[in-house]
């Protein structure tokens, strides 16, 4: 069954297609949202382009588990990547050991005798109950894309209790990863595969078998690292610069304003700033 939501929330109050369906192997229900604009007929092709996209996984005990991500491959090939190293390879990654084990306690729910015997499966949540695909935004640009990503990563997930994303999204997440040197070419974009694999490299090497180290999130939430890690490299804003543009704003001064005098050619940047889209875990004085 499919419908269109004229305010959907999960799509920035853009129309939206909801597509209803039902997982036969698990015996749960399905929901697919994509912007009513990316299935118009007519409109230029999204080949090449990059999406955001967004899985909720709805588990037993009540929780939303999200997990955002970035491709230019298309949403449902990146979950079914995420299903095979969930299930099959046994990844460590928060998303995929969610996805594992909310699949194997479902399994074992209905009884499906090859799940009783799988060891090694938590029931932190119990079961899942039914997950939920979003595609938040397509046709994007690599540019636009990392704001996206960098922006609802950090809204939704990075640090909270209900999110599986385990580095901050967009450019601050290569930024992370090149702090932690595990990414040499840090304004390379990496997407997808690479990406988890890296993150996979990081979670088994923790002295916590099976388990990310815990103080990479905990460093993450301290403002001053933030800063540090986030500021001042290739094209990044510097501190100064985020203070600068933030005094500018609370005065009144405008945008075409604030880019002349600070010398910045991209205006949107300076928004997303300001809307705290971008640079929101960095605190500065106004």
């Amino acid at each position: 069954m499919s419908q269109v939501i004229a305010d959907n929330e999960n799509l920035g109050g853009s129309p939206g297609l909801h597509i209803a369906l039902h997982s036969i192997s698990l015996d749960i229900p399905q929901r697919v949202e994509i912007p009513l604009r990316y299935v118009i007929k007519g409109l230029p092709s999204l080949e090449s382009k990059h999406m955001i996209y967004l899985h909720v996984l709805k588990m037993g005990d009540g929780a939303n588990l999200v997990y955002h991500g970035i491709t230019k491959r298309g949403w449902m090939k990146r979950y079914n990547e995420h299903t095979v190293r969930a299930i099959r390879e046994e990844s460590p990654l928060l998303f995929h050991r969610a996805l594992r084990d909310g699949c194997l306690a479902r399994l074992r729910q209905l009884g499906i005798e090859q799940a009783q015997t799988i060891q090694g499966v938590s029931s932190a949540h119990g079961q899942m109950i039914g997950n939920h695909h979003v595609v938040c935004a397509a046709g994007l640009t690599e540019d636009e894309a990392m704001e996206h990503e960098e922006y609802l990563v950090e809204k939704y997930s990075f640090g909270r209790a209900d999110g599986l994303n385990m580095i901050p999204g967009g450019r601050a997440g290569l930024r992370y990863l090149h702090h932690l040197k595990a990414l040499k070419k840090e304004e390379r974009p990496i997407l997808d595969d690479e990406r988890d694999t890296i993150l996979e490299r990081l979670a088994r090497s923790s002295p916590r078998k099976g388990m990310p180290n815990p103080l990479l999130a905990e460093h993450w939430l301290n403002p001053e690292y933030a800063a540090r890690v986030i500021c001042g490299s290739g094209d990044r804003f510097t501190l100064d610069q985020v203070a600068q543009i933030r005094r500018l704003a609370s005065t009144g001064t405008p945008i075409a304003e604030i880019r002349r005098e600070l010398q910045f050619e991209s205006a949107r940047r300076i928004r997303n700033i300001l809307s705290g889209k971008t640079y929101s875990r960095v605190r500065t004085e106004a």
